[in-house]
């Protein structure tokens, strides 16, 4: 269907299937407005619409509909393998389709120039040529970036380790701990990389700084052959940042692109390079996890905690709905932000009054505040969130006397005491809340440490403003665990909308506020942060996740352990529905019958509300993410408890005090429930004692799994599965490597259902560019950077399919070396007796010898 004008220019074409005429005429529009570098950039933009109005023959190009515009982008989507950058049109000028490869015309020129020279390496090899030490190791920087798409920091380390090894299989890069060689992403580098590692290595090879590269090797390269035009000095960093796309270009998912960049790689299971978890044969074998760090959850806490954080009012009381639970976080919110304006008022009024930063009060001015302010504080905040009037007012002042007993335990002992701190409200909770914390850390980097003024007011805003305040967690933040931790750094304080130094500044910050909370405030001693003492990400431990076929062993085991003291029937349910729901644990405990939809096994929907942030509230298709047998099991236990509610309906409360009946008090017992929770739906618990049982359930996992087992491990498995048969479902073939080969996650029928999760229809649209906000989505995130940096364990198992797909497309593993570049540009291998004792001149062949040489 295409002319055979354009295929002569376009040879690749050939490879390309289009629909119909339409299809194949659309694209010849696109092709014909491409310029000879081969890419589609900003100043083609108006020629291609004005064509594609011609076309459709309509009298103004604003007219172009949407649904023609997603089959221009859908024929676009096709040929990006073919040109080196694209831009899809929306009805706004000039807005491109979101992508991770910069649509700019500059770079997308520099992109297709160093295709040019990278299709140079097989001509080279041939040749005789002596290759300057400096251009052999730009030319190894453009190989390891087309071949393995690492940033340019990551690369680096890379090569560095490479030139120390260059005959080993698979380099390990830190995902983010650099200590820690167990959580290590395995990248494979190409044989042409190594080949080149081999010749530097024997020339003691030591890389220069960027600028000399910069200056002197790369305009020479891209001078010679490309004829670019170089109208300003590119970086290596520009120059690198060009080539690693061209990974993404020649036919890797985006998604597998874009987390290469991130502030740590997605961490691989402690065995990912053995017969385990993941990959391997199938085992009957259960792997002991063992303990890495203790941290508490909430449901861990002793008696004596747990009673002391009821003394707080709880925005997740279990009688509020959602609505209500909104208006208190925003009334607190509300004050939050009053009472961090009114800190930076006055700071700035005491140092206007020449006082040093050591000298400035907080405690009297705030205990003014609460005595002459605060009633219009109160009807502010009431306005504004039509929250409860009594519960604003409680708050107001709690809050106050939080602050106040936060600024006395901070003020060293050194330091007189100050008669200001009184409690307002008497023996006010001793119970933290983000607004007591930034006043003590105020105080702490102010009069303690004896900060400048603008250092200590650039942290608490970086920190506070914008970060903690809108976190709704940080109401009480010494009933925070690890979920509630990973959440704030990765979807809160990282923010990918902002520049990665500011990032890693907040990060430090964020570490020396820890700090201080656990010295000086003795909270979050328990809680696990992913951020080091040096400000640094760290990586969960929770990576030792089960397949299918371990989980189905763990099940079994359970079932039959004679330690395990619990309502196994119970235990099992909640392990499957974490296991193949991904809930949060905590999430599970508050699930009632009203968020259960189930008529039949055949669909089974599972309706999370409001819980650690507002991206948790979702719906999750059960029946369309477990086996048929495991719906079904879960369908008869909420069916029983229907049953309970059902007959506990049917009797009733009776006398002046509205006693229960005998019957209803047995039905009672029963279902381990009290008269309130048994009138509705939405108040009988799906678990009877939840926080309970699913304690026990906790500690009973353990015996079987080991002492590094917890609920949240379940959730891991979850998230890694999930993006592993997203992954499986558009390329099958990763399927025969995998432990789970022969369970039902990876079946024709569960591949379906994956089809049917992410809306494909009964064929995989590779265009299709939503199936991450599914997967995000599915788990309660905000951002998909939260999904990969904690709980995605599979992403090596993906990343290594993809990049050993590509270069098996490209075929260069295995290409002809001559003994002219053998002798011209590896040192000792002049003479013709060496040379002759390599029997195979190709790059497998070559490196075979070298290997065996030790050279």
């Amino acid at each position: 269907m295409i002319s055979i004008d354009f295929l002569n220019k376009w040879p690749d074409l050939e490879k390309i299937k289009f629909k119909d005429i339409e299809s194949a005429r659309v694209a010849e529009i696109i092709l014909d407005s491409a310029n000879d570098e081969m890419n589609i950039d900003n100043d083609s933009l108006s020629e291609i619409i004005s064509k594609f109005s011609e076309y459709y023959e309509i009298s103004s190009e604003s007219k172009i509909t949407r649904k023609q515009l997603k089959f221009i982008n859908d024929v676009i989507a096709k040929l990006e393998g073919i040109i080196t950058s694209t831009i899809s049109y929306d009805r706004s000028p000039k807005t491109i389709r979101p992508t991770v490869i910069s649509p700019n015309s500059d770079e997308a020129q520099l992109r297709a120039a160093i295709k040019t020279i990278t299709n140079q390496t097989p001509k080279i090899l041939k040749s005789k040529v002596l290759i300057d030490s400096d251009e052999l190791y730009v030319r190894l920087l453009i190989e390891v970036g087309v071949t393995t798409g690492l940033p340019l920091n990551r690369a680096e380390s890379f090569i560095q380790e490479l030139l120390k090894s260059p005959f080993e299989c698979s380099i390990l890069v830190p995902s983010g701990e650099s200590t820690r060689a167990d959580k290590c992403l395995p990248i494979t580098a190409s044989n042409t990389a190594r080949f080149i590692c081999v010749c530097l290595h024997a020339r003691n090879y030591v890389p220069p700084k960027h600028h000399k590269l910069a200056k002197h090797i790369i305009p020479r390269l891209l001078t010679a052959p490309t004829k670019v035009k170089i109208t300003q000095k590119i970086k290596l960093k520009t120059f690198y940042q060009a080539t690693a796309s061209l990974f993404c270009i020649f036919g890797t998912e985006p998604i597998i692109y874009s987390r290469l960049s991130g502030i740590s790689l997605p961490i691989a299971p402690t065995w990912a390079d053995m017969d385990g978890s993941i990959i391997g044969l199938p085992s009957n074998k259960i792997y002991n996890r063992k303990r890495n760090k203790r941290t508490l959850g909430p449901s861990e806490k002793t008696s004596y905690q747990r009673e002391n954080d009821k003394n707080v009012a709880s925005l997740s009381a279990e009688d509020l709905d959602d609505d209500e639970k909104q208006r208190r976080f925003l009334a607190w919110q509300e004050l939050a932000y009053y009472l961090f304006g009114y800190v930076k008022y006055w700071i700035k009024i005491q140092i206007q009054n020449k006082k040093k930063s050591s000298e400035i009060e907080f405690a009297k001015p705030l205990y003014n505040l609460s005595t002459s302010k605060m009633d219009g504080l109160i009807e502010r905040i009431f306005n504004r969130t039509k929250c409860n009037k009594r519960y604003v007012s409680d708050l107001v002042y709690s809050t106050l006397d939080r602050i106040q007993v936060a600024l006395s335990e901070t003020r060293p002992k050194t330091l007189p005491a100050v008669a200001e701190i009184l409690l307002i409200s008497g023996d006010g909770p001793r119970n933290y809340c983000a607004i007591s914390l930034m006043f003590a850390f105020a105080y702490n980097e102010l009069v303690v440490r004896k900060n400048k003024v603008n250092t200590a007011l650039s942290k608490i805003i970086s920190l506070f403003s914008k970060s903690l305040f809108d976190y709704e967690p940080a109401y009480n933040i010494e009933d925070w665990d690890e979920e509630d931790a990973s959440l704030f750094i990765h979807e809160v304080l990282l923010n990918p909308d902002l520049a990665s130094a500011t990032n890693k500044n907040r990060l430090s910050q964020f570490s020396t506020l820890l700090g201080f909370s656990r010295r000086n405030l003795d909270i979050w001693n328990d809680v696990h942060f992913p951020v080091s003492r040096s400000g640094q990400i760290t990586t969960t431990n929770r990576n030792q996740v089960l397949g299918q076929q371990e989980f189905n062993l763990f099940i079994d085991a359970f079932k039959r352990h004679h330690s395990v003291q619990s309502d196994v029937t119970v235990s099992t349910i909640i392990f499957k529905i974490l296991f193949y729901a991904g809930l949060r644990p905590g999430e599970l405990a508050r699930l009632t019958l009203g968020d259960i939809s189930a008529h039949s096994e055949e669909e089974i929907l599972i309706r999370v509300r409001r819980f650690k942030t507002p991206a948790s509230r979702r719906t999750i298709p059960l029946h369309l993410l477990a086996p048929p047998e495991i719906c079904l099991e879960i369908f008869e236990y909420i069916s029983q408890r229907l049953n309970l509610f059902s007959k506990l309906k049917m009797t009733r409360a009776f006398g002046k005090d509205r006693k229960p009946s005998e019957a209803r008090k047995k039905l009672l017992a029963i279902a381990e429930v009290n008269d309130e929770q048994a009138q509705f739906l939405r108040t009988f618990p799906l678990f009877s004692n939840a926080e309970k049982v699913t304690r026990i359930a906790r500690e009973e996992m353990k015996l079987i799994l080991g002492e590094g087992a917890d609920l949240y491990l379940l959730r891991h498995s979850y998230a890694t599965h999930m993006f592993l048969r997203w992954y499986a479902m558009r390329y099958p073939d990763v399927i025969n490597k995998l432990r789970d080969r022969n369970e039902w996650f990876y079946s024709n029928e569960a591949m379906a259902l994956q089809r049917h999760i992410y809306r494909h229809g009964s064929v995989v649209n590779h265009s299709k560019e939503t199936d991450m906000v599914h997967l995000m989505k599915s788990m309660g995130h905000r951002f998909v950077d939260t999904f990969f940096a904690v709980y995605c364990h599979s992403y090596f198992v993906v990343y290594n399919h993809a990049q050993k797909k590509y270069m098996a497309q490209r075929g260069w593993e295995n290409l002809p070396v001559s003994t002219g570049f053998i002798q011209a540009n590896i040192p000792k291998m002049k003479s013709r007796t060496t040379i002759s004792q390599i029997k195979e001149k190709s790059l497998v062949g070559v490196l075979e010898f070298f290997q065996s040489k030790e050279i």
